[in-house]
């Protein structure tokens, strides 16, 4: 039998995957808004939705975003587009796929091409970018991710 949890005494050995990544987020200051999106066909699924309401349909963003041929331009292209997409967006959830996009977008550029198209400091992206590479392990954005955090910690 499973002890109980409760809010003093958490054994991780009990939680599920999914349970995991969310606690990882939330746990990680600078993810934390990403928190309601964990996995990457439902953040695709949402963009597809907030790119068609906007009325500029777009397929696969994400995808698009993590693939490694993707162009340094095509990036730039993705992460204006993101933020566009985050202005507009009108429920929590596809503010939240809207973010996650521009954080690949964002890092990928670095990871793959070693660009900061981002204003905001790298410094305090490595730990998010760490965090988020195992929430999203299994899926296809954890690479970028990952690349993007061991890059920044080579400087």
């Amino acid at each position: 039998m499973k002890p109980r949890l409760d809010a003093t005494s958490a054994d991780v050995d009990y939680f599920n995957p999914f349970q995991l990544r969310r606690l990882l987020l939330l746990a990680s200051g600078a993810a934390s808004r990403l928190a309601e999106i964990t996995d990457f066909e439902e953040a695709s699924r949402l963009l597809v939705e907030l790119s068609a309401a906007r009325g500029e349909p777009e397929q696969d963003l994400l995808g698009i975003a993590a693939a490694p041929a993707t162009s340094l331009k095509e990036l730039r292209r993705i992460k204006n587009l993101a933020k566009r997409m985050l202005d507009d967006a009108p429920q929590a959830a596809q503010a939240a796929a809207a973010r996650l996009l521009y954080h690949v977008a964002v890092a990928a550029a670095f990871g793959r091409c070693a660009v900061d198209i981002s204003s905001r400091p790298l410094a305090g992206r490595q730990v998010m970018y760490e965090r988020l590479a195992l929430v999203f392990s299994g899926q296809p954005i954890a690479n970028v991710f990952r690349h993007a955090a061991d890059r920044i910690a080579r400087l």
